[in-house]
C-alpha cells in the first residue's frame, strides 16, 4: 500500500476544527492548535506587509536619487545660462 505524501505547510493552512456533541466543546489541545493557526495567519500576513515596505522603500530611494541627479543636471545648466548672460552682457557693455 503507497503511502501519500502531506505537506506540513499545506496541511497547515486548512480550516481545521472538530464537530462534536458534547457540552465540554473543545479540549485544551484543540484550542491550543487553533491559537497556533491563527498565530500563523498573522505572521505570514505581517511578512506580505513588510516584503511590500521594502519594496516601498527601495522605490523611494530610486525616486530620490533620480531627483538629485536632475537637480544637480539642472544646476549645472542653469550656471551656464547665467555664465552665457554675463558674456553677453559684457559684449553689449564692450560695443
Amino acid at each position: 500500500m503507497a503511502t501519500k505524501f502531506r505537506s506540513y505547510r499545506k496541511e497547515s493552512q486548512i480550516d481545521w476544527g472538530a464537530t462534536t456533541d458534547e457540552a465540554t466543546g473543545l479540549s485544551l489541545e484543540q484550542v491550543n492548535t487553533g491559537a497556533f493557526l491563527r498565530m500563523a495567519d498573522a505572521t505570514e500576513k505581517m511578512a506580505g506587509n513588510f516584503i511590500r515596505l521594502q519594496n516601498d522603500l527601495e522605490m523611494y530611494k530610486r525616486w530620490y536619487e533620480n531627483s538629485q541627479k536632475e537637480n544637480r543636471r539642472l544646476q549645472k545648466q542653469v550656471s551656464g545660462l547665467k555664465g552665457a548672460i554675463t558674456k553677453m552682457k559684457k559684449g553689449a557693455l564692450n560695443q
